[in-house]
């Protein structure tokens, strides 16, 4: 059963509250948490929004390998839908 909107809205608030409160790695399980979520449901926009949120955290903890490989995948994620929709993803200059 997907995960409503305003549910997912509350994990990312609390993974950005934990964040700001230094309790990274409470935020990182949070953030694992809602790439799984992200994962099922197939949103892509979503889910490179979780793995870029995910990397984030993961720079701040010094995991730069795990970053590196997250960053990548968001990346990666928003190339092939800027390619199928590039009036949607185009850079505003």
């Amino acid at each position: 059963m997907p995960v409503a909107p305003d549910n997912i809205a509350s994990l990312n608030d609390q993974i950005t509250k934990l964040s700001a409160e230094g309790k990274i790695e409470e935020a990182i399980s949070i953030a694992r948490e809602l790439l799984k979520i992200q994962t099922v449901q197939g949103s892509q926009p979503s889910l490179a929004q979780a793995l870029n949120n995910l990397g984030a955290l993961d720079w701040k903890q010094g995991r730069m390998e795990e970053a590196r490989q997250e960053y990548a995948e968001a990346l990666q994620i928003r190339r092939e839908l800027a390619q199928k929709n590039p009036e949607t993803y185009q850079v505003l200059r």
